[in-house]
């Protein structure tokens, strides 16, 4: 890949620099250097500006190429490191290649350099987006897990096999375990009670054929206080469209049941008021008649 780059040579000679400016035109770049030789000097131009990539020399009056590769290291950037010496054994080359080094150019052999170049930039490049990938990746995965997080409704998060491998807080709190005894398990899971085995059972294969819906279960505290939920669940798919795990949200209706168990109460004290008021007026007004 041919274009603008910014190359920095650890080199003694300007001499031998020139030299390796030429073959990278003749590979079709348009280089812009900075030549140093000691570390200070690199580590000023690793802080000052951004390069493509490093070409030094193996050894130097007062710097060699193991030197600068562990300041490369610490400088904690991912630049290509081209070692290119006219004298270097192969044990220091060995040596070097593990250092961090991606490749070693005799310089007596510079037509390999520009390829050399542009192989390890590109690998470069897509180490680059790779990271960036993963950061971004990273990003999303917590900015998703801050929103379960938040939710106040129980949340579960289940594989294939029917094993739990994300839960929220407020499942935790719903019936009363900690995260460590959730993570992992099922099925069975331990918030399924002896009796409802069979229902949940039910519900739990329906999800995995595919059938997601909403479902009104009993769930089990850890004490053994049993409770009403909705668990409405929705498949996670792969980009061929196959359902590779699903996720719960978990709503407690205790409350809910409560008001409408009262408000059943209250319909059927209404109706037998109804029901009983002429047989109440009869007993205030004796003398009166009512005809149904």
């Amino acid at each position: 890949m041919a274009g603008k780059i910014n190359v920095l040579v650890i080199e003694d000679s300007e001499d031998d620099t020139l030299l390796l400016l030429h073959e990278i035109r003749n590979g079709g770049y348009d280089p812009e250097y900075i030549r140093v030789e000691t570390a200070v000097d690199m580590s000023r131009a690793l802080s000052e500006r951004e390069w493509d990539v490093i070409l030094a020399d193996h050894r130097m009056p007062h710097f060699n190429s193991i030197e600068a590769l562990a300041l490369l290291k610490e400088s904690g950037k991912d630049i290509p490191f081209i070692i290119v010496s006219g004298i270097i054994g192969e044990d220091a080359a060995v040596t070097a290649m593990k250092a961090g080094a991606v490749d070693y150019i005799r310089k007596q052999n510079l037509t390999r350099l520009a390829p050399a170049i542009e192989r390890e930039t590109a690998d470069a490049e897509e180490r680059r987006r790779h990271r960036i990938a993963e950061m971004m990746l990273d990003q999303e995965r917590a900015f998703t897990s801050s929103i379960i997080e938040s939710l106040s409704d129980g949340f579960s998060m289940i594989d294939m096999a029917g094993v739990q491998i994300l839960v929220n807080s407020s499942l935790c709190s719903m019936i009363g375990y900690a995260r460590e005894e959730l993570i992992g398990i099922g099925p069975p899971h331990p918030n399924w009670p002896e009796e409802e085995m069979e229902q949940i059972t039910r519900a739990f294969k329906e999800n995995l054929a595919g059938e997601i819906g909403d479902y009104e279960l009993v769930f089990k505290k850890k004490d053994g206080r049993r409770f009403p939920v909705i668990v409405s669940t929705s498949a996670v798919r792969d980009e061929k469209g196959s359902i590779i795990r699903y996720f719960a949200v978990i709503k407690d209706i205790t409350e809910r049941k409560r008001k409408e168990q009262m408000l059943v109460r209250s319909e059927a004290r209404y109706h037998a008021v109804v029901e009983d008021t002429p047989l109440l007026i009869c007993r205030i007004l004796p003398d009166c008649t009512i005809t149904l």
